[in-house]
């Protein structure tokens, strides 16, 4: 009898940690999520108009400067070149670390725009299809779906080795589904945990911390799937697609 006692009370002070472990990964996300959100503000507030002003002087030393000065006006064209480079990496980056899109026109509409650009940085292909009733999916849901799919997709570029990959997003039976897969090199799970840069461990918390499922489907040569399985609800009863805080 005392033996059973204890093995309750240490099934019970498991699932207590457990909690704690859980509570303490989604504390972290949101605290994460709040500082991407401050420094993306940061970045295009501050720095962009920072940028924008050192353009615009640019622009107007070049437009005075002597008609015999064909030299100085090529530099000048040169730094007005790179300015400009400078500030469409600064939005990309304020992009990625806050994606507005998700706020404003919800999931389906920001995974789409995110995987075109995407295509267009790294010149991969993807083959993104979204299909079904989106609108139960919550704020804290999406942004996970997002984070998930921004991550799946650097690994891609990273790792893959591969010129195109496959994003599916689904709403359908109480449950959001997405799926990021390509045919490139794939990886050896039990090595993975020598590889942080492929942030599995940071998906899983993200996914579990709204009730959802994250499997990876991978060999070394054979390609990687890396899926998400939410329960969203009921569709008819189910909240909209909000856009997310922060």
């Amino acid at each position: 009898a005392r033996s059973e006692a204890a093995i309750r009370d240490a099934d019970d002070a498991l699932r207590d940690s457990y909690a704690q472990v859980q509570d303490l990964a989604g504390r972290l996300i949101s605290a994460q999520e709040g500082e991407r959100t401050r420094i993306a503000r940061d970045l295009h507030d501050d720095v962009g108009q920072q940028l924008a002003a050192v353009a615009i002087g640019l622009s107007r030393v070049r437009q005075h400067l002597p008609a015999d000065s064909s030299g100085t006006a090529e530099d000048v064209s040169r730094l007005q070149e790179g300015v400009n480079h400078i500030a469409h990496a600064l939005r990309d980056l304020s992009h990625e670390l806050h994606p507005a899109a998700l706020r404003h026109l919800g999931l389906g509409v920001a995974l789409k725009g995110h995987c075109r650009e995407f295509a267009e940085r790294h010149g991969i292909e993807v083959d993104f299809r979204a299909e079904g009733d989106l609108r139960p999916v919550t704020p804290e849901i999406a942004l996970c779906a997002f984070r998930v799919a921004q991550e799946a997709l650097r690994n891609v570029a990273q790792h893959a080795g591969t010129i195109a990959v496959r994003v599916r997003l689904a709403g359908a039976d109480g449950a959001l589904r997405l799926t990021i897969g390509d045919d490139g090199r794939g990886f050896d799970r039990d090595a993975a945990a020598a590889l942080p840069g492929l942030g599995l461990i940071g998906m899983d918390e993200r996914v579990r911390a709204v009730g959802g499922r994250l499997t990876i489907d991978t060999q070394p040569g054979e390609g990687t799937t890396v899926a998400i399985h939410v329960p969203i609800g009921d569709p008819a009863h189910g909240a909209p697609d909000r856009p997310p805080r922060g």
